[in-house]
């Protein structure tokens, strides 16, 4: 069977989504740096496709040992008219799974990867604090269509 299918024909993603108590901090973060309209599904996007991977919508697990994740710093990244709030992430193990996928599924990537968790879609115009040293746990990996 193809690595490509018209199931999903707007693509795919695969993301790896935090522990309990990953998930807690992040949410505590939003709180207390109130930022406006949070984001909800918290997640790390390790591939995303324009092009639909059948092969990739079997991942759907959690991860045999977790993935850590160094939490670097709070970042605004324009998109559109929006501004997006990120916590920019240096992990090692993010950056060899984005490859792995990339290569396995045979998706073109238009940019280069940096692992982020997005806290808000359209944070508007927000001060960033220096956050404290933390780290972040992902515990499972899941595909989804786009």
């Amino acid at each position: 069977m193809s690595k490509h299918s018209q199931i999903h024909p707007y693509g795919t993603w695969i993301a790896a989504y935090p522990s309990i108590e990953s998930l807690v901090l992040l949410k505590k973060l939003q709180l207390d740096l109130k930022i406006p309209n949070p984001v909800n599904n918290l997640h790390c996007t390790i591939m995303s496709s324009r092009i639909p991977v059948l092969d990739a919508m079997n991942i759907n697990q959690n991860t045999q040992s977790s993935i850590c994740a160094d939490v670097k710093w709070l970042e605004i990244w324009r998109k559109g008219r929006y501004n997006n709030l990120v916590i920019v992430l240096k992990s090692d193990q993010l950056v060899k799974l984005n490859k792995t996928f990339v290569n396995n599924f045979s998706v073109d990537v238009i940019e280069k990867f940096i692992p982020h968790i997005t806290l808000s879609y359209d944070a508007g115009e927000i001060s960033l604090p220096n956050l404290e040293k933390m780290q972040m746990i992902f515990n499972s990996v899941k595909a989804a269509p786009i």
